[in-house]
């Protein structure tokens, strides 16, 4: 099975779970299968009864089990699940659900754990994600889940900067007046600073406010408001300030990211199927 798909199903039934004190891989493992099983991503066994217990993880091949036990020692490396019942059962088999990870799977969102999901989820957006916003997003999220937080927080700065790109030469294209985009492009041209380009963009997105429709017009300030976070925390990861990031951190801007990409897709779509009407 897909590397992704094991990773989903794994999350899954870490939700199921999440509030019991502990469990052991073989549980774990034969879970996995079994949803495996039940939704369709594996043959069922011969006299098998959906809901009648979990089945062995030896129904499904040795390299869908090494994947399996790989992913997760990343949940126990990512700090979701740890080895250990209790203070008196410290060892494998058992592990537990951490606090950190209760407070995880206890999220309505995609977490960026479940990157293949969260990934995906991204490109569901639009039919056409702009592949380099994709790179450094992936790479966003494959640095958070190896505790790289400050390399997780620079590439989903550029990501975002990558928006802004896309938001300058889309509202270009949207400005129907000659005189108007001569203006716009010196004044983005002034300074290659994507925060300067930003201003000078939302100034005029603020002043012509009334064009676009209510749910697009109404998220403007929350537009700039995520935009500004990430690129500050993007300057500060980006710059030798010595300043470290933690998990709960790079957390936050990962799972406000998703809403936040919907919000600017929405205006950038209006504004291409829009040229020359502002």
């Amino acid at each position: 099975m897909d590397r992704e798909l094991l990773r989903h199903l794994l999350f899954g039934y870490l939700k199921t779970v999440e509030n019991a004190p502990n469990t052991q891989l073989s549980t774990i493992y034969g879970s996995v299968a079994t949803l495996a099983v039940d939704g369709g991503h594996f043959p069922r066994p011969n006299n098998y009864v959906p809901g009648s217990g979990f089945l062995s993880v030896e129904i499904l091949p040795e390299s869908d089990r090494l994947i399996l036990q790989e992913l997760t020692w990343e949940m126990i490396i990512q700090g979701v699940l740890a080895p250990g019942a209790d203070w008196s059962n410290p060892n494998l088999p058992f592990v537990r659900i951490t606090e950190y990870g209760r407070r995880c799977l206890a999220e309505s969102t995609i977490l960026p754990h479940d990157y293949g999901t969260y990934l995906e989820a991204i490109k569901q957006v639009t039919p056409s994600t702009d592949p380099t916003f994709l790179l450094y997003l992936t790479e966003s999220v494959e640095a958070f889940n190896k505790a790289l937080y400050i390399s997780c927080t620079v590439n989903l700065g550029i990501a975002s900067e990558q928006l802004t790109i896309l938001l300058v030469d889309a509202y270009k294209g949207a400005i129907k007046s000659t005189a108007n985009k001569t203006k716009f492009e010196q004044a983005i041209n002034k300074q290659r600073h994507i925060a300067y380009q930003f201003e000078e963009l939302f100034k005029r997105l603020v002043a012509n406010k009334a064009a676009f429709p209510a749910d697009i017009a109404d998220n403007l300030d929350m537009i700039k408001f995520l935009e500004e976070i990430i690129r500050k925390e993007r300057n500060d990861a980006g710059h030798p300030t010595g300043r470290t990031f933690t998990r709960e951190e790079a957390l936050v801007l990962l799972i406000a990211f998703p809403a936040h990409y919907k919000t600017v897709i929405k205006l950038l779509d209006w504004l291409k199927a829009n040229s020359a009407t502002i």
